[in-house]
């Protein structure tokens, strides 16, 4: 009898899920700061994501980016605030990407298709996300300055979404025949 490989509710796909969110986790300590802000910080905590969501599925993605974030809500001050927009950001990548993994027939283009998508999602949905929901809650009261975040919340995803992009295509490229063997 065969197994469902996709089905996210098997034990092995959600040890994968725990595996691969315990390295995002880790992966979250080993940030560089930004140029374009002082409180954002480059990281490549969103790789195993993208592993999670083009090897599982989507919501795998997602789970993955869910768990490290509330992983790093035990070691944080930023009142969730950085948590929040993190899992927001990091699933307008991960989501795009893994759909694209899943519905493109083409394998070959896939996964370029996808990191492109998800690359130019992430800016879109970090200015909305600041905009509507992180600033508001980080500054209650003040005005959101629109000029800010597109000129350091846009850039700074923007940059994100090339770096974790770059990382992804790399790592699955070279370990393409491991992660499905694992996977």
């Amino acid at each position: 009898m065969k197994t469902n490989t996709n089905n996210l509710a098997t034990t092995k796909n959600m040890v994968r899920v725990g595996f691969l969110s315990a390295i995002a986790f880790i992966l979250m300590y080993f940030e560089v700061p930004s140029p374009f802000a002082a409180f954002l910080t480059f990281d490549l905590s969103d790789v195993p994501a993208v592993i999670a969501g083009i090897s599982i599925g989507p919501v795998a993605g997602v789970l993955v980016q869910l768990v490290k974030n509330l992983l790093h809500l035990t070691v944080t001050w930023s009142g969730a605030v950085g948590e929040l927009a993190n899992f927001l950001v990091g699933i307008s990548f991960v989501i795009p990407v893994s759909l694209c993994y899943k519905y493109i027939k083409n394998r070959k283009f896939a996964l370029p298709i996808g990191l492109i998508a998800g690359t130019l999602c992430m800016p879109i949905a970090g200015a909305l996300a600041n905009y509507f929901i992180l600033l508001p809650l980080y500054y209650p009261g003040e005005p959101v300055d629109i000029g800010w975040i597109m000129a350091a919340i846009v850039p700074f995803n923007f940059v994100k979404g090339l770096m974790v992009s770059v990382v992804s295509f790399g790592l699955y490229a070279s370990l393409k025949n491991k992660i499905k063997g694992i996977f």
